[in-house]
């Protein structure tokens, strides 16, 4: 196993752990959306089917469908669709970021709006979570920090390391798996003939002597001569009426 293998299989890893944690996070978003609905009996009124009434806890409910899915899609792996590289996972992450950024951002900035939005919840659970995090600054700084932190790594190894390592159009296991099985690449074997390249002369073109003696031997069957065919003053073989007519030329060793 190469260097390189190694780094893709570290890179791998550590995206995957970052995706479970993501998960983890999910899961806890989960089930406070779940404690939330079962407290406020939103199923058992109805109130579920309307969204007026049970925006807040659909909303707990749906960032942790979302983490889930990015856990999920960190858990895949980076995919191909039609020679754009995409990775579903980094994408997911960055768009939670944003919106995570946009909600502590308003928080810190203007939090009367939150309160504003929060005498909207006929629950009042988002005024008892911003009551909560007034009461336990350190503790809500802690884990927005940690789940920040756990989002942005996952993005950084994704997108930025492991995206731009397979972006070629080629497979990148392709050279690597005849390392590991300790194949080489033989160079492909020579031909009889070499090849040579066209001499110029002051005169204009002038072929090699091999390929020259070659057309002479040809315009000789052709012409049934014994000799060798005529030629001009530079040396080059006469065709038809030319040939026919002309008086052989001595050829110049």
């Amino acid at each position: 196993m190469g260097l390189k293998s190694c780094i893709r299989t570290l890179v791998d890893d550590a995206v995957r752990f970052v995706a479970l944690c993501e998960i983890i996070a999910a899961v806890a978003s989960l089930a406070l959306a779940g404690m939330m609905a079962e407290r406020d009996d939103v199923f058992k009124s109805g109130d579920w089917k309307h969204p007026r009434r049970s925006w807040f806890v659909g909303s707990v409910a749906l960032y942790g469908l979302l983490m889930l899915l990015s856990g999920s899609l960190g858990m895949v792996g980076s995919s191909k669709c039609k020679g754009f590289c995409l990775d579903l996972h980094a994408l997911v992450t960055i768009l939670l970021v944003s919106a995570q950024s946009v909600v502590v951002c308003v928080f810190f900035a203007d939090r009367s709006a939150l309160e504003g939005l929060g005498a909207k919840d006929p629950y009042g659970d988002l005024t008892a979570a911003i009551a909560w995090i007034e009461h336990n600054s350190v503790g809500s700084i802690a884990i927005a920090a940690t789940v920040f932190s756990v989002q942005l790594a996952g993005f950084l190894l994704a997108w930025s390391v492991r995206l731009c390592c397979r972006a070629g159009g080629h497979d990148p296991n392709a050279h690597e798996d005849f390392e590991e099985f300790e194949y080489e690449y033989a160079p492909l074997p020579p031909t009889q003939d070499s090849f040579e390249f066209s001499k110029y002369g002051e005169g204009g073109p002038e072929a090699p002597n091999r390929m020259l003696s070659n057309l002479q031997k040809k315009y000789a069957e052709t012409f049934k001569q014994a000799g060798p065919a005529p030629q001009d003053g530079l040396g080059r073989p006469l065709l038809g009426q030319e040939a026919a007519s002309a008086v052989p030329y001595p050829t110049v060793v």
